[in-house]
């Protein structure tokens, strides 16, 4: 962020460096190297079959919307208001971490 927007950050945690440092016993499609997001939500979160399928749908839509190579495009993200698909999948990675 600091170097696209100028923006310091301040009392931030890395996710990816905490699950390496919590990481008691081996999770299913884990590996012993950093995992993303959407591996930690998938192996931490202990979501329901409603809240997978939620998580799968967001996801696939805001994927869809936003990365070109989906046919989406990266400027779904600057326009204003934000789109609400655009806003769900901004969202999404966040709303399932608090628990994790």
């Amino acid at each position: 962020l600091y170097h696209h927007y100028g923006i310091h950050l301040k009392n931030c945690v890395c996710l990816q460096l905490a699950e390496i440092a919590v990481r008691r016993q081996p999770r299913p499609n884990l590996h012993g190297y950093v995992n993303g997001g959407r591996k930690i939500i998938l192996a931490y979160g202990d979501l329901d079959s409603v809240e997978l399928q939620e998580y799968v749908d967001i996801e696939r839509k805001g994927k869809q919307l936003i990365f070109p190579d989906q046919g989406g495009s990266y400027d779904n993200l600057t326009r204003r208001p934000l789109d609400t698909v655009a806003a769900q999948y901004s969202a999404l990675t966040t709303s399932y971490l608090v628990p994790v």
